[in-house]
C-alpha cells in the first residue's frame, strides 16, 4: 500500500515530508528556478523498518520526527545536514517504549524551547 499517512511543512514553508504506508518518508522541496518553478520535487527518500504513520517538522529549522507504526521508537533527523552529507542514515532515536513491545509510539510533538517529546 503507498497511501500517504501524514504531511508536514518546514517552518519556512520551503519544503514538505510524507509519511507513507510504503515505508517511506519523502521530502519534497518547493522549486523557484526552472524547468520546475512552482512545483514540489521529491529531493529524498527515507526507507523505514516498516510502514511510517506520523511525520512532523519542527517549530524551527529543519529537523524532523517520524516513527512507524506499531513501533517504539520516534527517528529524529536534521534534513539540512542529510542532504548536505548525502547520508539518511545520520538520525538520532527516541526508545519510548520497555523492548517488550508494549507501548507503540503513534504521535510526537515539539517544544518551543528546541527539545521534542514523543507520546505512546
Amino acid at each position: 500500500e503507498r497511501a500517504i499517512s501524514c504531511l508536514t511543512f518546514s517552518s519556512d514553508s520551503q519544503m514538505l515530508a510524507s509519511a507513507s504506508m510504503d515505508t517511506t518518508v519523502r521530502v519534497w522541496k518547493h522549486c523557484v528556478d526552472p524547468p520546475h518553478a512552482g512545483q514540489w520535487v521529491s529531493s529524498y527518500c527515507i526507507h523505514f523498518p516498516g510502514p511510517v504513520n506520523f511525520i512532523r517538522f519542527a517549530p524551527y529549522g529543519l529537523q524532523v520526527v517520524a516513527n512507524c507504526l506499531n513501533d517504539d521508537r520516534a527517528y529524529i533527523w536534521d534534513i539540512e545536514s542529510m542532504i548536505q552529507q548525502q547520508d539518511p542514515w545520520v538520525y538520532e532515536v527516541l526508545d519510548c517504549g520497555d523492548d517488550k513491545d508494549e507501548i507503540a509510539c503513534t504521535s510526537a510533538a515539539w517544544t518551543d524551547k528546541r527539545e521534542w517529546v514523543a507520546i505512546g
